[in-house]
C-alpha cells in the first residue's frame, strides 16, 4: 500500500464524519491509514495528523486531480499567431495563480466551450496549480468561451477563488503583538513633536466673541456701603459680569426712599417704575416672544396677580395693567375688606378695571384650568398680615394644586408663606432667605447721588436692562 502515500482521499466514517486530506502513511499491522492537510466536513482540522481505523471506515474513495492545463494549451494553440504575439506581452508580467477543485473535470465540447459537472461540496478536496501560466481566470472572456459570459459562471467562479483555498494556507495565525512591537510608537510622537517645535508657523490672531471686550476695561468694582452700622447682616450677591451688590437693611431703604421722595421722586413713580420693569421680566419668564405673538392669540398666558391692600399690592395692579396692555389673560385678587383704600389702590384699581380684565376677592373664583404664572403681593413687612385668614391657607392650596410657578414682588425679610421661584427686590437687595427662590433686582431710575446721600458708593448693575438675576456670592 506504499503506493497510497502522498493520494488524495476522502473517508466516510461510520459516525457521519467525512475526512478529506493526503495518506501520509499506511500501517497494515493496525490497519490504520494516517493523513494530514485534513479537512473535516469542510473545515479544517486542528490536528496536523490524524489515524483512522479501517473498522471506522465506511467508504474510501481516491480523489484524482486533472489538471485542465493541456485543454487551455490544445485550445490557445489552435489561435492565429497573431492574436499569441498579442497577448504574450501581457503574459510576461502576470504570475497567475489558478485554482482547481478536485474531483471536477472539465471538458471542452466540440464548439470550445467549457462544461462543468456538479460539484459535491463535501467530498471536495481544494489543491492550488502554480505551473499555469497560459491562462488567467480574471482575464476578459475569449471568443471560444462562450460560457463565461453567463451570470451562473460568474457566481461559481466567485466561489471558487474565495473558498478553494490550501488549508496550510489557513492554518497559521498573525501574531499582532509580534507586529505590534516592531513599531516604536514613542520614538514617532518625538519626531512630530520636535518637527513641530521647530516648525516656524505664523500664530493665528486671537478671535473674539461678539460680546466680548477687545480693549480691557478697568477692574470691576463693587457698590459699598460707607455706613457699616447699617449693614447689620454681611451679606451679598454677585450680577453675571462680576459686580458685588451688598444687601441693605429695611430702615437703610426707607431712609433711601425718604430722601429720594424729598428730592421729587414721588411713590407714584416707584409704582410705576416697579410695575413696568417688573412686567417686562414677566414676559422673558413666560416665553417672550413666541407666546405674545398676534399669530397666537389662542394660546396668550394667563397670570394670576394676589394683591393685598399695601405698597406691594400696589406693585402688583399696575404691573397687571401692563400686562393686560399686552393681550395677556390677567386675573387680579384683592383680599375681601371693609376698611377705606388707599389713594394709590385706588387709582390703580380704577385704572386696570379700563382694561378690561378680570378682577376677583374669593378664592372661589379663581381660574380652574391652567394657570402659567403666579404673582405673589400680598406679604409686607409693614402692611397687613393675611397669612393667619382662612382665605389666605385655601389660597395657598390652590397655588399648589394649580403647579405653576410663583413670583413674588419686594418680599419681606421673613419670607413668603406660598412656595415661590423667583423674588424681585427693589433698588437693592434685601437679605431674605433662601425659600424666596432665585434673587432678581429691579432697576426704579434713582439718581446716583441720592444713595451717596444715605452712605452708598452706588455704580449701576443693571447694564442694558431693568431687572437682572442676582447670585449667591
Amino acid at each position: 500500500m506504499c503506493e497510497w502515500v502522498d493520494r488524495a482521499v476522502s473517508i466516510e466514517c461510520y459516525d457521519q464524519s467525512v475526512y478529506q486530506g493526503l495518506v501520509s502513511s499506511v500501517d497494515s499491522t493496525t490497519s490504520a491509514v494516517t493523513l494530514r492537510n485534513i479537512i473535516r466536513n469542510g473545515q479544517p482540522y486542528e490536528q496536523n495528523s490524524l489515524s483512522i481505523l479501517s473498522a471506522q471506515i465506511k467508504d474510501l474513495k481516491f480523489i484524482e486531480t486533472t489538471p485542465p492545463i493541456q485543454k487551455f494549451a490544445e485550445i490557445q494553440s489552435s489561435d492565429t499567431s497573431d492574436e499569441k504575439e498579442k497577448s504574450s506581452h501581457k503574459k510576461e508580467n502576470k504570475k497567475p495563480v489558478r485554482v482547481v477543485r478536485a474531483n471536477t473535470a472539465v471538458k471542452v465540447n466540440s464548439n470550445g466551450e467549457q462544461k462543468h459537472p456538479s460539484r459535491r461540496r463535501s467530498n471536495s478536496f481544494t489543491s492550488v496549480d502554480l505551473t499555469n501560466t497560459n491562462y488567467d481566470g480574471h482575464n476578459s472572456p475569449k471568443r471560444f468561451d462562450q460560457s463565461r459570459r453567463t451570470p451562473k459562471y460568474r457566481q461559481q467562479a466567485g466561489q471558487t477563488d474565495c473558498f478553494d483555498v490550501s488549508v496550510e494556507s489557513c492554518m497559521g495565525d498573525f501574531d499582532f503583538q509580534k507586529n505590534l512591537a516592531m513599531f516604536n510608537k514613542q520614538q514617532v510622537y518625538d519626531e512630530i513633536e520636535n518637527g513641530r517645535r521647530h516648525r516656524a508657523t505664523p500664530k493665528k490672531p486671537d478671535k473674539y466673541k461678539h460680546t466680548e471686550m477687545v480693549i480691557k476695561s478697568k477692574p470691576v468694582r463693587q457698590i459699598e456701603l460707607t455706613n457699616d452700622n447699617e449693614s447689620a447682616e454681611k451679606v451679598s450677591y454677585t450680577t453675571g459680569e462680576g459686580l458685588v451688590v451688598p444687601c441693605i437693611s429695611c430702615e437703610m431703604r426707607d431712609k433711601l426712599f425718604a430722601k429720594a421722595a424729598i428730592a421729587g421722586y414721588t411713590e407714584q413713580t416707584r409704582i410705576d417704575m416697579v410695575g413696568r420693569n417688573t412686567s417686562d421680566m414677566v414676559f422673558q419668564l413666560i416665553g417672550g416672544s413666541s407666546r405674545l405673538n398676534p399669530q397666537n392669540n389662542h394660546q396668550y398666558p394667563t397670570i394670576v396677580l394676589f394683591c393685598g391692600h399695601h405698597m406691594q399690592g400696589t406693585y402688583g395692579i399696575n404691573c397687571a395693567r401692563h400686562l393686560a396692555n399686552h393681550n395677556i389673560r390677567t386675573v387680579v385678587f384683592t383680599p375681601p375688606s371693609s376698611a377705606p383704600l388707599s389713594p394709590h389702590i385706588s387709582r390703580e384699581l380704577s385704572l386696570y378695571d379700563l382694561c378690561g380684565n378680570k378682577r376677583i376677592d374669593r378664592v372661589e373664583d379663581l381660574p380652574s384650568g391652567a394657570v402659567d404664572l403666579i404673582i405673589n403681593c400680598l406679604d409686607s413687612s409693614t402692611g397687613p398680615h393675611y397669612s393667619r385668614n382662612n382665605w389666605y391657607r385655601s389660597l395657598s392650596s390652590w397655588c399648589e394644586a394649580s403647579r405653576a410657578h410663583v413670583l413674588a414682588i419686594d418680599p419681606p425679610l421673613s419670607g413668603c408663606s406660598v412656595n415661590t421661584k423667583w423674588s424681585v427686590h427693589i433698588g437693592l437687595p434685601l437679605p431674605l432667605p433662601t425659600s424666596a427662590g432665585q434673587t432678581y433686582l429691579c432697576d426704579i431710575g434713582l439718581p446716583k447721588k441720592l444713595f451717596s446721600v444715605v452712605g452708598i458708593k452706588y455704580q449701576s448693575p443693571f447694564g442694558n436692562k431693568f431687572c437682572i438675576p442676582l447670585h449667591d456670592d
